[in-house]
């Protein structure tokens, strides 16, 4: 936990499949680049910075990872952490199936470019987003969201979120629904009136403390599971 430096960018990874925990809990650790790490044959990224609490910038660029499938908790409590330089190659995306606590608590990160992730195959968004306190704007409308099954705590006390497009969400499999957006206290618009709400069963406390809100249409909702 000591480790405040460590040069590993010109590293060979090209035969790797796990970077679960790599660098999981450097809690010193202060500044990594990584743009130069192939995460091709790559499936698991899971808690790969996780606890690196001081970790300030980030550099990712992965140009192709077609096996990733899980990266839950990969930045979770990167406290610092206020720059992520993710390179995205344009003729590349990558498609995780679990997304669940990707960004939580990454206080300082103020914007994130998500451009090259591709969701179609992601079954879970629990706390992806849970108490990142200083983003502001967050540009998420191209994600696919049809085989997304639980969205709980996704956007929950990110106290400074101003605007997020969720209008476009698919919400046809979410069954869980909790502190979806609670506390998120500087929102003043939410579309959400396309939910598809037919297979939730919870919904507590989905929008508690969103005290800046106009007006939240719900109209057609269904919550006969409730």
């Amino acid at each position: 936990s000591c480790l405040e430096w460590i040069s590993c960018q010109n590293w060979n990874t090209k035969n790797v499949i796990s970077f679960r925990s790599c660098f999981c809990a450097c809690q010193s650790l202060k500044s990594l680049c990584l743009k130069k790490w192939d995460f091709s044959g790559v499936a698991d990224c899971s808690k790969m910075f996780a606890s690196c609490k001081r970790l300030e910038t980030l550099e990712l660029g992965i140009t192709s990872a077609p096996e990733l499938t899980e990266m839950t908790e990969m930045f979770q409590y990167c406290h610092w952490l206020k720059k992520l330089s993710w390179t995205w190659d344009k003729k590349w995306s990558i498609s995780p199936v679990r997304l669940g606590h990707l960004f939580h608590e990454c206080f300082c990160l103020e914007e994130i470019d998500l451009s090259g992730l591709d969701t179609s195959r992601a079954d879970c968004m629990c706390a992806m987003f849970k108490n990142c306190q200083s983003l502001k704007k967050l540009d998420i409308a191209h994600f696919d969201t049809s085989k997304v099954i639980t969205m709980e705590s996704m956007f929950e006390d990110c106290f400074s979120l101003e605007e997020v497009d969720v209008s476009g969400f698919n919400t046809r499999r979410v069954g869980v629904f909790n502190d979806f957006m609670k506390n998120c206290q500087r929102l003043k618009k939410i579309d959400v009136s396309g939910f598809d709400t037919s297979n939730v069963i919870e919904m507590n406390a989905m929008f508690q403390n969103c005290e800046s809100v106009l007006e939240l249409d719900t109209t057609f909702w269904n919550t006969r599971n409730c």
